[in-house]
């Protein structure tokens, strides 16, 4: 074997150890001379192999830096569990932490588990015979998940896990990157509030996180402005009628609450971009026009946005940020450094589907 070949292997050998140390700063090429009893040509010459592997990163007038990737390319595996990967945002988000992962040399593995916990719990004990170096999971409710203890169990033996959206109630604090779901739907308040508008409805998923925030957020909005926060203007809905089993019912329902619950709101606040056509078409079935009867908005900025003549006034954080975030933060930890969780500001932007009542 030549001296070149011989000195890869043992410094392929050496990364695994000094990541489970925790070990960053990679030996200095005089140490690594000394150590092996070899020129710093040949040094050199393999640390370039390594470096253009991904394995490490020089720093001027640093060093030689750990990147976290192991040798062996299935360590590399990051698995993500989403509900319905390939549905309204989550594309998006997807591609981004593909992009973001790949570039890192880490490679992606998607598990959609369409928000049943028994399908989740069998994709989670199909990754124990080989644990990913981290996962990143949609919280995907706010009831408790059953699964704690296979989360814990990977936590345990050292792989990264993250969550997105939220974290469920008897789950420990692992880190998640989120939404700032209350302060988004406070200034979604604030925004038809300058606007004019007074009498504001609004209607937003029961079974979620997300929609519990953005609920709450709503009625702090509505206190703050003086505003009546009333329950007849208030539509709850569960995952089941919006995009579940009993989805066939959510246009008539939609439709019921229309005409029968907001004859004397001129706006309404929507759980999100889907939400909020749905609620435009129930309203166009009914007899009234956004915004020239009623004012509507969303979250999220959706590609929904692009597809119609109403383009809906909505709350965006960008999900590609979504993605760019959560990869940050998970390679963070498998490099060592502390996590914590990241909250994610939403900026509004104005469509035509608000009117003002100055």
């Amino acid at each position: 074997m030549l001296i070149y070949e011989r000195l890869t292997e043992e410094l392929l050998k050496l990364i695994p150890e000094m990541i489970r140390k925790h070990e960053w700063h990679f030996p200095t090429e005089m140490e690594l001379c000394s150590e092996y009893g070899v020129s710093r040509r040949t040094v050199r010459r393999v640390l370039d192999s390594l470096e253009k592997s991904g394995f490490i990163k020089r720093r001027q007038g640093s060093g030689c830096y750990l990147t976290g990737l192991l040798p062996d390319d299935d360590s590399n595996r990051i698995s993500i569990l989403l509900s319905s990967p390939e549905e309204y945002i989550f594309p998006e988000i997807l591609s981004s932490l593909r992009s973001e992962l790949g570039a890192g040399g880490y490679t992606v593995a998607v598990h959609a588990f369409h928000m049943d916990f028994d399908l989740e719990r069998r994709i989670l004990r199909s990754l124990l015979d080989s644990p990913p170096r981290g996962i990143i999971s949609e919280c995907v409710c706010n009831l408790s998940n059953p699964n704690l203890d296979l989360y814990r169990r990977f936590a345990d033996a050292g792989t990264c896990v993250i969550f997105l959206y939220g974290l469920y109630p008897n789950f420990p604090d692992f880190p998640v990157v989120m939404d700032d779901n209350f302060q988004g739907s406070f200034s979604l308040v604030q925004h038809l509030v300058s606007l004019g508008h007074r009498n504001i409805a609004c209607l937003f998923q029961s079974d979620t996180v997300q929609g519990r925030d953005r609920l709450l957020g709503f009625q702090s909005g509505m206190i703050s402005y003086g505003l009546p926060f009333s329950l007849a203007h208030t539509l709850l809905l569960g995952s089941e009628v919006l995009t579940g089993a009993d989805s066939a019912r959510l246009p008539d329902v939609l439709r019921k609450f229309c005409r029968e619950r907001i004859e004397d709101c001129s706006a309404i606040v929507c759980y999100n971009d889907m939400v909020a056509y749905a609620l435009i078409r129930a309203l166009e079935d009914v007899g009234l026009s956004v915004p020239g009867d009623i004012s509507v908005v969303g979250f999220d900025d959706s590609y929904l946005r692009q597809t119609g003549k109403v383009v809906l006034t909505s709350l965006s954080h960008g999900p590609r940020s979504v993605g760019r975030e959560a990869s940050c933060l998970l390679t963070g930890m498998i490099k060592g450094q502390p996590a914590g969780s990241v909250v994610l500001p939403f900026s509004l932007v104005r469509g035509n589907s608000v009117l003002s009542r100055q």
